[in-house]
């Protein structure tokens, strides 16, 4: 047995034995944002197939209805906001999951300043990362939605001052959610819409004990994320694109479509830039990139 089918057999033991939610017919979604630039809550309201609208009614079959707390689009706002996240981190809001979107800044190297900051205690920002550390062991299921939360992305690249790290940096290797879970990935600068919504909704069956939920070594939805397309590199403007030396990204996009099951930088021709890969943008950028 190869590592990887050792470490998905693991993953798969952990799940079964873990404990599943309480029968209920509404869950909420607690989504918190750090270092990113929100495209991944833009490529969520876009999705069509389903559409987060049918998520948070309730219409999709078996899946509870959700009740969303969003930075952005969220009805509460200013102390009413911060009280839902204290009510969740104290475990009185429940069942939830944990959505973080953006990588999570250093704030030991902001000096009198913050990298980013939710609320304000005694005159100073609550940085991201410690509400995500009060947060995440509540949690029924902890989700990193975009390659930003799942392994650093951009705002972690090579030279940054900010010491972005990703969400399984911040939690540890070893972080399990209440249900016995681990961090769920999902990587794309943006992922799709589409696919994001259909994780969710998986989530939430797999916690109800109706569908598995198949990860792979990285914590990512095996069934999404189960097709090698190859990088390539861009030697000069206007000549022809050329394999980057075996390299490839696993991404959904080529396969399904950006939304519903249309177009997709692979699937209209565009050269993949690895977005969905641990190393981007370093290695992938150096390896695309030759003058």
């Amino acid at each position: 047995m190869t590592v990887r089918e050792q470490t998905t057999t693991a993953v798969r033991q952990r799940q079964r034995n873990a404990a599943s939610l309480p029968e209920t017919d509404c869950a909420w979604v607690v989504w918190v944002s750090s270092g990113g630039c929100e495209g991944c809550t833009m490529a969520v309201l876009g999705a069509t197939a389903p559409s987060f609208e049918e998520l948070l009614s309730g219409h999709l079959t078996h899946v509870p209805r959700i009740e969303l707390v969003h930075p952005a689009l969220a009805l509460e706002a200013g102390d009413e906001y911060l009280s839902v996240l204290e009510q969740a981190a104290s475990g009185a809001l429940e069942p939830f999951l944990l959505v973080v979107e953006g990588s999570i800044f250093d704030e030991s190297r902001a000096g009198a300043g913050s990298f980013s900051g939710l609320g304000s205690r005694a005159g100073q920002p609550i940085p991201v990362g410690e509400w995500v550390e009060r947060l995440a062991p509540a949690a029924a299921a902890v989700i990193a939605i975009g390659t930003c939360a799942a392994s650093g992305g951009v705002p972690a690249a090579r030279g940054n001052v900010t010491g972005a790290a990703s969400l399984g940096a911040l939690l540890g290797a070893e972080f399990r959610a209440k249900s016995g879970l681990p961090i769920v990935n999902v990587p794309g600068c943006a992922p799709s819409g589409d696919a994001f919504i259909e994780v969710l909704s998986y989530t939430l069956l797999h916690l109800g004990n109706i569908v598995p939920l198949d990860l792979d070594e990285f914590g990512r939805p095996a069934w999404l994320y189960s097709t090698a397309i190859p990088l390539e590199r861009v030697r000069q403007p206007g000549v022809r694109r050329e394999p980057a030396e075996e390299m490839t990204a696993m991404c959904p996009v080529p396969s399904r479509g950006w939304i519903n099951h249309i177009g997709g930088c692979g699937s209209v021709g565009g050269a993949c830039t690895g977005c969905t890969r641990s190393d981007y943008p370093d290695v992938a950028l150096e390896l695309l990139i030759s003058r």
